[in-house]
C-alpha cells in the first residue's frame, strides 16, 4: 500500500527534484514495461515526450536500436540484477544501464534506465586504436630494426625490419635473449653491460659501432642507440639499429678521394707532365699501329707475289708439255722446271709454319755435343750453287781446333743457310761473302763460339737496323725491287739462336756499304766419347712391295695423281673422295696402308680412322693422316684418333714412299 504521508510525499518530491536536475537522461518503467516518468534530460537528449507515458519500452523512438529493449527489462525486473547495454542514437553513442526499482520491503515494482552519453569516450578509444595501429604501421614501414627488451634483455616485440634482419619471426624470437641471435661477434660485442646498465639503472646508453654477421643481411657495419621506456611500472629499452655499411664504404672512398685530390693538387705539374707524355705515347702507339696495318698490307702484297711468281713458270711448263708431248729434252726440262717451282712454294710454306711455329713457342730443339766447324761447312756445300751462278766469292775462315757447343744441329745449320742465303741475295754480280767462325771469352768467363758472315752488299738503312730481326721485315718491300721471301728468315734466326742461349746482332754502313751479321753461342766442353749426334742416314731408295693402298682425298686432281704415282712405284691402289666410300671400300679392297685426307668433308679423316680403328681386321692397318696443318696440337688430335703417322701437304713422293716400304 502507497505511503500518503506528507513525509513520505515531501521525499518523494525531493526525488523528482534531484532527478529533474540531473542532465543524465533517465527514464522510469513500471513492471508492465510500460513509461511512467522521464526527466528534463531525457525529453532533451532523447526526444522523449509526454505523450510517450504509458508506451512500452520497445516502442519508444529512442531505443529503436536495441529490439529486445522488452525482454531485458523484463528479466532485469526479473532477477533483480542491473544490465549495461551500448545504444547508438543518431550520431551519439549511450552506455545504457537497466536497474531495477525497488520498494522498502525489497519487492520490485519497476525499473530504472540511466542514458550515459560515452560518444567522447568511444571516440577517444577509437582514435587511441588507431593511433597505435598508426604506430605500428609507422614502426614497421621504417627500414632500420628496432626492438623493444625487456628484462635478460630479451625480446619483447620487433619491427618487421628487425624479424627480417635476424631471420626469424616474431613467434621464434619472443622471450629470447637478444644476444643469442646473432654470429659469435655479436655475442662477444661489449653492447650487453651498457644496454644492462641502461635497462636496470636509467644510465645514458652511449651509441655502439659495431660489424657484424646478421642471418639474413651477412656482415654489416651497424650503430646501437638504446633508450630506457617503461609500461605499467615494468622498465624496457627501445634498441635501433641503424645500418651504415654503405655510408662507411662511402666515407672510405671519400677519404680516398680526398687523399688522391690532395696528392694530385700537390703534383699538378708532374701530372701535367705525365699526361703529356701519355699523350705522346698514345700518338707513337697510333703512329706505330698505323706503320703496322701498312706492314700487314705490305707483307700480304709481297706474299701473293711470291705465291703467284712460282704460277707463271709452272703454267708454262704445262704449255710445253701439251705442245711437245713427244719431245724428251723439253719434257725434262719441264718437269725440272715444276720440280723447282713446288720445291719453291713449299719453301715458302714451311716458312709461314716455321714463323707461326716460333711466335707461339712451339719450337722445339733436339740438342747434343756438335763441333761448329762441321756444320758450317756442311752449309757451305750445300749453298755453293747459287753464289756461283752469280759469280761471287765465298770464303770459309774456320780454325784448326773443333769449337763445342749443346745445339740442335739442323737448326743451327738453318741459320746459318738463311744467313749466307741473304748475303747472296743481297750482294751483287761478283760480290764477296765471307763466313768465319772463332771463339772468344767474355767478361763474365763465358767462351762463346762466334759466327761472322759479311758481304760487301747493298747494306742497311740506319732506320731499319732496329727492326731486322721483327717478322715480316725485309730490307726493301717495293715489288718492283723484291729479292724474294717473306721477311721470315731474320726473325727465325733470333728466335733458334735465343734457344740455342745465343744472341744475333747485325752492323752496317748504310746503303750499299755491304753487313755484318754476328751469332755467338756458349762453348761447351769437349764431348766424352759417345756424346756426338750420330751422322744422318743415308737415304734408301723405295722398294715398293706389292702392297695395297687406299687413297681418301676429295680433290681430284690431287687423288688421281696420288694413285698414279704409287701405281708407277708397283703399289696397288684404290682413290675414293668421301669418308662413307672409304668405310665402304676398306672392308672389301682390305688395304695395308691408308693415306687419309684429315679435311674431309662431312665424314672427316679422323673420324674415318677412328671408325677403322674399332674394326679387327684394321687394328694394325697403317694409317697415315694427310693433312696442311704441322702443329703440335694437329699431330696430337691424328694421333688420338688412330693413326700412324701425320704428314703435311705437298707431299714429298720419295718420302712416302720410303715410309709405305
Amino acid at each position: 500500500m502507497q505511503d500518503t504521508t506528507p513525509a513520505a510525499l515531501s521525499a518523494g518530491a525531493d526525488v523528482v527534484g534531484i532527478l529533474d536536475s540531473i542532465d543524465i537522461p533517465i527514464v522510469g518503467i513500471g513492471l508492465d514495461c510500460r513509461v511512467t516518468r522521464f526527466n528534463p534530460a531525457a525529453a532533451e537528449i532523447l526526444g522523449i515526450r509526454p505523450s510517450d507515458i504509458g508506451r512500452r519500452t520497445c516502442n519508444l523512438q529512442a531505443l529503436a536500436e536495441l529490439p529486445d529493449i522488452w525482454h531485458m527489462c523484463v528479466q532485469v525486473m526479473a532477477d533483480g540484477v542491473p544490465s549495461r547495454h551500448d545504444l547508438r542514437n543518431g550520431d551519439r553513442w549511450f552506455l545504457l544501464r537497466i536497474s531495477p526499482c525497488k520498494e522498502p520491503d525489497g519487492r520490485v515494482r519497476g525499473a530504472v534506465l540511466t542514458f550515459t552519453n560515452v560518444t567522447a569516450f568511444r571516440a577517444s578509444v577509437g582514435q587511441a586504436v588507431y593511433e597505435r595501429e598508426y604506430t605500428k604501421t609507422i614502426l614497421n614501414t621504417v627500414i632500420d630494426p628496432l626492438v623493444v627488451l625487456g628484462s635478460g634483455l630479451r625480446v619483447q616485440t620487433g619491427n618487421r625490419a628487425f624479424y627480417d634482419w635476424f631471420g626469424a619471426s616474431r613467434e621464434q624470437t619472443q622471450g629470447v635473449a637478444l644476444s643469442d641471435l646473432g654470429d659469435g661477434d655479436w655475442k662477444a660485442s661489449g653492447l650487453w653491460p651498457s644496454l644492462e646498465e641502461t635497462l636496470s639503472h636509467d644510465r645514458e646508453f652511449r651509441t655502439v659501432e659495431l660489424e657484424a654477421s646478421f642471418p639474413s643481411k651477412g656482415l654489416r657495419t651497424v650503430l646501437l642507440d638504446a633508450r630506457r621506456l617503461a609500461r605499467d611500472g615494468t622498465a624496457l629499452v627501445l634498441l635501433a639499429f641503424r645500418d651504415i655499411t654503405e655510408r662507411k664504404t662511402l666515407d672510405h672512398l671519400r677519404e680516398l678521394l680526398l687523399a688522391r685530390e690532395e696528392a694530385l693538387r700537390k703534383d699538378a705539374q708532374a701530372a701535367a707532365s705525365a699526361l703529356a707524355q701519355t699523350r705522346e705515347a698514345l700518338r707513337k702507339r697510333v703512329a706505330e699501329l698505323a706503320a703496322a696495318d701498312r706492314h700487314k698490307n705490305e707483307f700480304l702484297a709481297i706474299l701473293a707475289h711470291e705465291l703467284r711468281n712460282p704460277l707463271a713458270p709452272l703454267r708454262n711448263a704445262v704449255q710445253i708439255l701439251h705442245r711437245f708431248p713427244g719431245d724428251a729434252v723439253v719434257t725434262a726440262k719441264a718437269r725440272d722446271l715444276i720440280d723447282r717451282q713446288v720445291h719453291h712454294m713449299s719453301r715458302l710454306v714451311s716458312d709461314l709454319l716455321e714463323a707461326a711455329r716460333a711466335q707461339h713457342g712451339q719450337i722445339k730443339l733436339q740438342t747434343s755435343s756438335l763441333d761448329l766447324r762441321s756444320s758450317i761447312e756442311h752449309v757451305v756445300d750445300l749453298i755453293r750453287p747459287p753464289f756461283d751462278a752469280k759469280h761471287q766469292t765465298l770464303r770459309v775462315t774456320l780454325p784448326e781446333a773443333p769449337v763445342w757447343v749443346q745445339g740442335d744441329a739442323t737448326r743451327l745449320e738453318q741459320v746459318f743457310t738463311n744467313l749466307l742465303s741473304n748475303a747472296n741475295k743481297y750482294t751483287g754480280e761478283r760480290g764477296a761473302v765471307e763466313i768465319s767462325l772463332e771463339s772468344c771469352l767474355s767478361d763474365a768467363s763465358t767462351r762463346w763460339a762466334v759466327v761472322r758472315v759479311v758481304d760487301n752488299g747493298q747494306g742497311i738503312d740506319a732506320d731499319l737496323v732496329p727492326r731486322l730481326f721483327q717478322l715480316f721485315t725485309q730490307a726493301d718491300r717495293s715489288l718492283a725491287h723484291s729479292q724474294g721471301g717473306l721477311g721470315i728468315g731474320l726473325s727465325l734466326v733470333r728466335t733458334l739462336v735465343e734457344l740455342h742461349g745465343g744472341r744475333v746482332s747485325v752492323r752496317s754502313g748504310g746503303r750499299d756499304r755491304g753487313s755484318t751479321f754476328e751469332v755467338r753461342i756458349p762453348m761447351r766442353p769437349a764431348p766424352l766419347g759417345g756424346e756426338t749426334s750420330a751422322p744422318a742416314l743415308a737415304s734408301v731408295e723405295p722398294v715398293a712391295r706389292r702392297r695395297r693402298v687406299l687413297v681418301v682425298e676429295d680433290n681430284q686432281d690431287i687423288r688421281e695423281s696420288s694413285c698414279e704415282l704409287l701405281e708407277m712405284a708397283g703399289f696397288e691402289v684404290m682413290g675414293v673422295s668421301t669418308g662413307p666410300e672409304a668405310l665402304e671400300q676398306a672392308p672389301v679392297f682390305g688395304p695395308h696402308v691408308l693415306l687419309l685426307d684429315v679435311g674431309l668433308p662431312g665424314l672427316s679423316g679422323y673420324d674415318v680412322a677412328r671408325r677403322l680403328r674399332a674394326m679387327p681386321q684394321f687394328a694394325s692397318t697403317l694409317l697415315v693422316a694427310i693433312t696442311g696443318y704441322d702443329t703440335p696440337e694437329a699431330r696430337e688430335r691424328s694421333a688420338v684418333a688412330g693413326f700412324d703417322h701425320h704428314i703435311c701437304k705437298p707431299v714429298n713422293f720419295d718420302e712416302l714412299a720410303r715410309l709405305l716400304n
